[in-house]
């Protein structure tokens, strides 16, 4: 029987302590706290301009979704097939910001960092990793195109919404580029960006400085052999280069489609499953970044095992915790079961959901609320008959759903119970905060700016009224 979840156990992982000290000196350069704030505070004033709020991105497949400063980032990815047959990838220009209090994304246009749109906005792609950096820039590799797998790398301003394609230094003999790829995992670690395995053709130097397995998908077409790898390789934005570091331990087999998850405060990336020929894994292995030490971990209570898969998600919720949702089986089914992984006793424990929605393919990101939010991801095992056929769109998702393992906040609760009985809820207006009435106006009303400033201007005029009539009042009284 499945166990259910002690959720005294699960904490929010996004809750940091921004404290810092001030410098001692006006010369002295700003702190990485203080650094981190301002970054902060410029990443929400670009969210509040010119705010255009929608319910859903439409299609996301093999997209990317990361969390930042309360907000969830997405961009990138695979959206379909047109009439012709030809795939619909998302623009590079454009990039979608989920507001988690106001529960609706914001669209917004990319430009880039030269001005030179052919050079520095990546190609459109899906299957790409990517990860933020100094709470300044997003970093993105690799994935596949209409070209075909890539191995560039892009930075993208998080104040600015400016691409600039990163051409690392290589005359190095040991800053070789990492094999061209999609479907690959990647992490920050000590302000440096880590990718390891991934699915792409095969590599066109092959030497001992390099310290990776391919292996040949024999199904692969003849004019383009592809294959599985295992490299591990890191870009420092320092030194400008790509770093291939040693490994030693169980180190994982070649493999693509897995999932992958850094827990901070242990200094341990974890990786779970993925896919290597017909064969879908069920496999864990740790990663020490300090030592670049693989260990296969072996589960405590294996009468419990967990299925092989692929194109899954694993997200840490706690210091402890991982989370295991969904996925491709060996069988070629899409997933819909949920695990946690107890990375102290090594257990896992299966959660019986309040639904059941198959999901592979998607993104899961952990919100400030503690909560996963699940966007995206394929309903359908993929045949054949769908494949380049618009008429199978329809197993392609757009919608996000949240596992919770805790209720709502007192505060939540009411936001929504005021936002879905709003017209039983205006007489009460006069006495809420404006920033509160602000979100219940983002949730409830029309994508309109200056509808919104007029609504919030009558409260606001209805306020001073209400306290011009309690001083009468008061004036009244004897």
């Amino acid at each position: 029987m499945p166990t259910p979840i002690d959720t005294t156990m699960m904490t929010d992982i996004t809750n940091t302590d921004e404290t810092s000290s001030m410098p001692s000196t006006s010369t002295s350069p700003p702190s990485s706290s203080t650094t981190s704030i301002l970054s902060t505070i410029k990443f929400q004033q670009m969210i509040k301009q010119q705010q255009q709020f929608e319910n859903d991105p439409g299609i996301n497949i093999g997209h990317i979704t990361v969390s930042h400063n309360g907000y969830v980032i997405m961009l990138s990815g695979f959206k379909g097939y047109k009439e012709n047959s030809t795939a619909f990838y998302r623009p590079s220009e454009e990039i979608w910001i989920y507001d988690q209090m106001v529960e609706k994304w914001i669209k917004k246009t990319c430009k880039t960092e030269s001005g030179d749109k052919d050079d520095d906005m990546p190609l459109e792609r899906s299957n790409a990793c990517a990860t933020i950096i100094n709470n300044d820039y997003l970093y993105m590799f690799g994935g596949f195109s209409e070209e075909g797998n890539l191995n560039t790398l892009h930075r993208l301003n998080l104040c600015t919404l400016k691409w600039q394609r990163i051409r690392p230094d290589v005359s190095d003999l040991c800053s070789f580029e990492p094999l061209p790829c999609d479907k690959n995992v990647c992490w920050e670690y000590d302000d440096k960006f880590y990718l390891f395995g991934g699915y792409g053709p095969v590599p066109r130097i092959w030497n001992e400085n390099y310290q990776f397995q391919f292996i040949f998908d024999q199904s692969s077409h003849w004019h383009y052999i592809r294959g599985w790898n295992n490299q591990l390789v890191y870009y420092d934005p320092d030194l400008n280069q790509w770093k291939w570091p040693k490994q030693s331990g169980q180190i994982p087999t070649a493999r693509a489609a897995c999932a992958a998850s850094k827990i901070d405060h242990q200094h341990y990336v974890y990786l779970f499953g993925g896919r290597m020929n017909r064969e879908r894994m069920n496999d864990m292995y740790r990663l020490d970044m300090r030592t670049m030490c693989w260990t296969m971990i072996q589960s405590n209570n294996i009468n419990h095992p967990v299925r092989g898969r692929s194109w899954h998600t694993l997200t840490p919720v706690s210091d402890q915790m991982l989370v295991l949702y969904g996925g491709f089986s060996h069988d070629n089914q899409p997933l819909k079961d949920c695990w946690i992984f107890d990375t102290r006793s090594y257990t896992w424990r299966e959660i019986i959901l309040p639904f059941e929605k198959p999901r592979f393919w998607h993104s899961a990101t952990l919100s400030t609320f503690g909560e996963i939010l699940v966007l995206g991801g394929a309903t359908k095992e993929l045949i054949s008959s769908y494949h380049r056929n618009p008429k199978y769109n329809h197993i392609f998702a757009k919608d996000m759903f949240t596992i919770k393992f805790q209720p709502q906040s007192l505060f939540r609760i009411c936001l929504s119970t005021i936002s879905t009985n709003l017209q039983l809820s205006e007489q009460l207006f006069h006495i809420l905060p404006l920033n509160l009435l602000e979100i219940v106006f983002k949730r409830c009303f029309a994508n309109n700016d200056n509808d919104l400033r007029i609504q919030l201007q009558k409260i606001n005029d209805n306020i001073d009224h209400h306290d011009e009539d309690d001083d009468d009042d008061d004036q009244m009284k004897p």
